[in-house]
């Protein structure tokens, strides 16, 4: 019974991360890249809270500190630049694609599935 569980739930990892991939590629598929330039805050009561927001131009319109869907504080730093995508029906909505939680999801998942598998045969 335990090994079913260790199963199921790398199963479910593994169809989570799938999915949360599925999302990104889609978005770079359909949506428009575009350059844009990082810029971080820190909020909060003590000034420990990130907000990373972006400007960039879209069809001749420039957008400043828009809010990003996501932020990767190793990866994304302040005055850099950085590809974002743009749904052009919501250009004011800029999207990011990062396959780093797909990646951890997916190889807890297969790791759990390994070790149910390996628990079961003894």
């Amino acid at each position: 019974m335990k090994n079913n569980l260790f199963i199921w739930a790398g199963a479910l990892f593994i169809i989570i991360g799938l999915l949360l991939g599925s999302l990104d590629i889609y978005k770079q598929l359909n949506y428009e890249k575009v350059d844009a330039v990082l810029s971080i805050k820190y909020t909060g009561a003590k000034g420990t809270r990130k907000e990373a927001s972006v400007s960039y131009d879209y069809n001749g319109v420039t957008f400043e500190n828009k809010g990003l869907s996501s932020y990767n504080g190793f990866t994304m730093k302040s005055g850099e630049h950085y590809t974002i995508y743009i749904d052009p029906d919501k250009p004011d909505k800029p999207k990011t694609v990062s396959y780093v939680l797909e990646i951890v999801a997916i190889s807890c998942g297969i790791a759990s599935v390994i070790i149910g598998i390996r628990n079961r045969k003894s």
